[in-house]
This record gives C-alpha cells, sequence and structure tokens, in this order.
C-alpha cells in the first residue's frame, strides 16, 4: 500500500508543480487577446494592437459593455473636441461585450500600462452586473483571479479553471509557433460599431412596458447576496484610479424603456466620481435605436454629441 501511495505521488508531483507554475506565470497579453479572436467580433485582437502596439495616445477611455460599443462614437467625439479648446483631443472607445465589473478593472490596469490616460468613463446599467465576465480569466493575472474579493462569488471555480486551460493553451501556441489571428473587420482607428436601421416602435413600446411590469425583480433578497462582488472591483477600481491620478466618470447607458431614471447604486457611484445622466429626449426617442438594449447610427450620433459635450467641461 505504501508503495502505491508513493507511486501515485511521484506520478502527481510533477503535475502539481506543473500546475503551479503555469499558474504562477505572468499573462501572455499578446496570446490572450488574440485567443478571444472568435469572440465579439474579434475585438480582443483589436483592442491590444491598441493599446500595446499603436504611438496613438488616449487622454480618454470609455470602458463598458455593446452599449458603449454601440453608443460612443470616438471618431465623431474627437473630430467635435478637436474644434474646441478642450485639452482631451484622443477618446477611445473600448468597450467589450457582455457584462462583467472585473473585466473593466482589468482593462483599466492595461490601458494605464501602456497610456497616460487621464480619464476613464465608464458604463453603467440600471443596475450593477452580479457575477464575473466571462473573459476575466483570459486576461487578468493569476493575482486578481484567485483571490475571491467577496465570501460569496459563483464565478469562482470557473474562473480558475478558465484561466489554467487558458495559459496551456498560450504556452502550446507560443511551442508550435501559432500566428496571431486578427479579425476584427471595423475600422481600425475606432472602437465604435453600431447598426443603421431602426428598431420596431410597437414591440420598443411592449419591451417598455415589460420592464415597468418587471421592476420589482431588480430588488429581490438575492441582489443583495451578489451585488458585493461588482462593489468589491468597483472599490478596486476607484483605488486604482487615485493611485494613478485619473478622474473615474460613470456614464449611464440605460436600454430602452428603463424603469429606473437613474441607475440603482447611484450612491456608490457618487462617492467614487461624477455620474452623467443623459436627457430624457434622447433615450426615449424610438428612432435613436436598433434594438430595445443598444443605440443605432443616429442616436449613437446625439449621444455621442452630447458626451462630448460634457468632456468640454472638465478641467
Amino acid at each position: 500500500m505504501k508503495k502505491f501511495i508513493l507511486h501515485i505521488s511521484l506520478f502527481c508531483l510533477p503535475i502539481l508543480v506543473g500546475s503551479i507554475i503555469l499558474l504562477t506565470q505572468p499573462t501572455h497579453k499578446k496570446r490572450a487577446y488574440h485567443y478571444l479572436t472568435e469572440d465579439c467580433e474579434g475585438r480582443g485582437a483589436w483592442m491590444y494592437r491598441r493599446l500595446f502596439e499603436s504611438q496613438q495616445p488616449i487622454d480618454i477611455a470609455f470602458l463598458g459593455s455593446s452599449h458603449t460599443i454601440n453608443g460612443i462614437n470616438d471618431t465623431l467625439i474627437n473630430q467635435l473636441l478637436a474644434t474646441q479648446s478642450s485639452p482631451f483631443k484622443n477618446t477611445c472607445n473600448l468597450g467589450y461585450c457582455r457584462l462583467g465589473r472585473d473585466l473593466t478593472y482589468v482593462l483599466m490596469k492595461h490601458i494605464l500600462e501602456q497610456k497616460k490616460t487621464r480619464v476613464f468613463i465608464v458604463e453603467v446599467l440600471p443596475d450593477e452586473p452580479k457575477f464575473s465576465h466571462p473573459i476575466f480569466p483570459f486576461l487578468a493575472e493569476m493575482k486578481d483571479i484567485v483571490e475571491p474579493q467577496t465570501m460569496w462569488n459563483r464565478s469562482y471555480p470557473n474562473n480558475l479553471y478558465s484561466a489554467a486551460v487558458a495559459r496551456l493553451m498560450y504556452v502550446r501556441q507560443d511551442l508550435f509557433k501559432e500566428p496571431y489571428a486578427y479579425k476584427y473587420g471595423l475600422r481600425e482607428q475606432s472602437g465604435f460599431s453600431t447598426n443603421t436601421f431602426f428598431a420596431d416602435s410597437v414591440q420598443l413600446i411592449a419591451k417598455k412596458e415589460r420592464r415597468f411590469l418587471n421592476r420589482h425583480k431588480s430588488h429581490t433578497w438575492t441582489r443583495k447576496i451578489n451585488l458585493p462582488y461588482s462593489r468589491a472591483w468597483l472599490a478596486n477600481i476607484y483605488a486604482l484610479s487615485k493611485k494613478n491620478n485619473c478622474q473615474l466618470i460613470f456614464l449611464y447607458i440605460p436600454p430602452y424603456g428603463s424603469a429606473e431614471k437613474e441607475p440603482i447604486e447611484l450612491a456608490t457611484y457618487q462617492k467614487y466620481g461624477e455620474v452623467w445622466l443623459p436627457p430624457d429626449t434622447l433615450l426615449e426617442n424610438k428612432r435613436n435605436w436598433y434594438d430595445d438594449e443598444h443605440l443605432n447610427l443616429q442616436g449613437a450620433h446625439s449621444f455621442s454629441t452630447w458626451v462630448a459635450g460634457r468632456i468640454t467641461k472638465l478641467p
């Protein structure tokens, strides 16, 4: 029996040591961003080029989900700022599909490593996302993945597993010298993307009615259990901004017909920075949406023009 245990131990030891070495290595950022080539229209590879290879500065970075991708026309904002006396001339839409506050923190760290960004404008929705972003374990350092942030984190086991698998893939890709796939088909200098068509007004009205009808679901007891995860990352984001002497602004980009005129976590955001609430006339215009979640080209033009006006008032 002792020999059997010894043989098992000798067999498992190299695997354990190898796993520890693998998991403690710094994240291979180029592999990590390009590993996401099939996700979010290949946006990861473009973001790597924009952050780590492009010499173009980023004075203001927009961080968020597809609401930011479709709502913030950074090219238009840059054009409008160029005609003003604002010290900010280079903005960049670095939104990424889906939700998770931990990804905001990781992207903010990477931006600050490469650019002298002075302002981060962070998208907020009617309520905070409750769980981890799906690509967080692929881009984050192991220190940030291993530290659970809160006692309850439903995504924690999956994050550890995904991080281990991803790093194994990065090693394999390097070993076989696989090329860095690049499939981003949009404009090279802009992170903005949306559609030109208009949402069906009848469907928008129906969606608005459902949102008001289901408003109580945003205030259930499960929210109190899950919300500390996002709040912990918000505190980390604020600490990172203070450490790097950056300004933090929270930009409300709700879906069409939201029952919340202000984000539910307004008081939390106000502890850390300004909160920008867009005018109701902009959000209630049905011609500004291509579906009930995202602004179309016309809506993004109006929204970005309003945002540029707010930026010109920054010190």
